[in-house]
């Protein structure tokens, strides 16, 4: 989708961070991040080890949804190593302006940027996807929220792959009986995941049996849905 960006002083004066594209034809290319709190790109490092997960074919036969976007760098990555699109969900003004000035400058077709709420937003289906990553703000409910309408609104395609970034914490994580974990990747911390007991009313919202793995701290995830 081609963007036509008019030249905003309210969102270009505000302090900017910048990252980079590290893989695909896109690469090296920046990515202007807004310095605010409640904005936190994924790091090159994690990027780089998503990615290497995630098989080259995988990734061209995909239609990748991003439900915090952000920076968009996600996203962007996915459509620099070919996947076929990807549709990136943010909430904050300032950043949806930067990613579609990003799209405009890279020449970026297949990135439709949607300036909305992720939960409101998923409770009106569309179409399903392959590639689904989530990583919202840490300290949050919007994680458990968002799992739920995922499954519940079939946002989900069979053999989809899921990514899900979260804070070091000790509370338990929710997932459908039918996810299975693939990947993780602990970073400076130790990694618990314990069976627990299910969370009924959780399940009683899916309609569906789910399972509990109990996360201690930062990690990522790679999660197939069957």
């Amino acid at each position: 989708m081609q963007y036509k960006i008019k030249k905003n002083n309210k969102f270009t004066n505000k302090k900017q961070n910048l990252i980079r594209i590290i893989g695909g034809k896109y690469k090296k290319s920046p990515i202007s991040v807004l310095n605010i709190h409640e904005l936190r790109p994924t790091s090159n490092y994690m990027r780089e080890t998503l990615f290497n997960w995630i098989s080259k074919e995988k990734i061209k036969t995909s239609h990748c949804l991003d439900c915090f976007s952000g920076s968009g760098a996600l996203g962007l990555e996915a459509v620099s190593r070919h996947a076929l699109s990807s549709t990136c969900i943010e909430i904050h003004k300032q950043a949806v302006y930067l990613l579609k000035n990003t799209l405009t400058k890279l020449k970026i077709d297949n990135v439709n940027v949607v300036h909305a709420d992720t939960i409101t937003w998923l409770k009106k289906p569309q179409k399903s996807y392959d590639l689904i990553f989530l990583d919202p703000p840490f300290n949050t409910t919007l994680l458990s929220k968002t799992i739920i309408l995922l499954t519940k609104h079939h946002w989900i395609k069979k053999n989809a792959l899921i990514y899900i970034e979260r804070e070091k914490t000790s509370k338990k994580l929710y997932i459908p009986n039918n996810w299975i974990l693939k990947k993780k990747k602990k970073k400076k911390f130790k990694l618990i995941l314990i069976p627990q007991l299910i969370n009924k009313s959780f399940e009683s919202s899916l309609n569906l049996p789910v399972r509990c793995i109990a996360i201690r701290n930062r990690l990522l995830l790679i999660i197939f849905n069957l």
